[in-house]
């Protein structure tokens, strides 16, 4: 399968938004919002990037 690096990137901001939208409602219906929560919003988007660019970097 080949896939694009733009199509993949693109995916990885799309998760990133989603991973963000979930945690607005969550938090403002009274749900736990702590370091784990945060740290998975904030860390998926670093993390996927970092994936991809070795994934770039490896089969380029």
């Amino acid at each position: 399968m080949n896939l694009n690096i733009q199509f993949l990137r693109a995916l990885s901001v799309l998760s990133v938004i989603l991973y963000h939208l979930k945690l607005l409602p969550g938090g403002y219906l009274g749900g736990t919002v702590w370091i784990g929560t945060l740290l998975l919003t904030f860390g998926i988007g670093p993390c996927v990037a970092l994936g991809l660019y070795l994934v770039d970097k490896t089969f380029d």
